[in-house]
């Protein structure tokens, strides 16, 4: 799935539970924030980058991604890992 090239924001589920099969994303560069539950439960979701443009990613934003084998996260945002809902 590749998401318009405007984007700045990621609202709260966005994606959800309707997506389960989607096994990749690619996010704009113009991305600044993905909001809280944005990929909650996206189950097949298997890889993606997070762009270095992004400033923030919300609290659970990555929870329930159990499929996941990788993910690009900026180097700058690892301190708010734990916030994220990764398992």
């Amino acid at each position: 799935v590749k998401m318009a090239s405007t984007i700045k924001w990621m609202p709260f589920l966005i994606l959800g539970v309707r997506i389960t099969t989607m096994q990749n994303i690619e996010l704009p560069d113009t991305l600044e924030v993905i909001a809280k539950k944005a990929f909650n439960h996206c189950h097949n979701l298997e890889y993606s980058v997070i762009p270095d443009s992004v400033e923030d990613i919300g609290y659970n934003a990555l929870y329930g991604m159990y499929s996941l084998k990788e993910l690009v996260i900026p180097e700058r945002l690892y301190y708010n890992i734990d916030n994220m809902g990764l398992h």
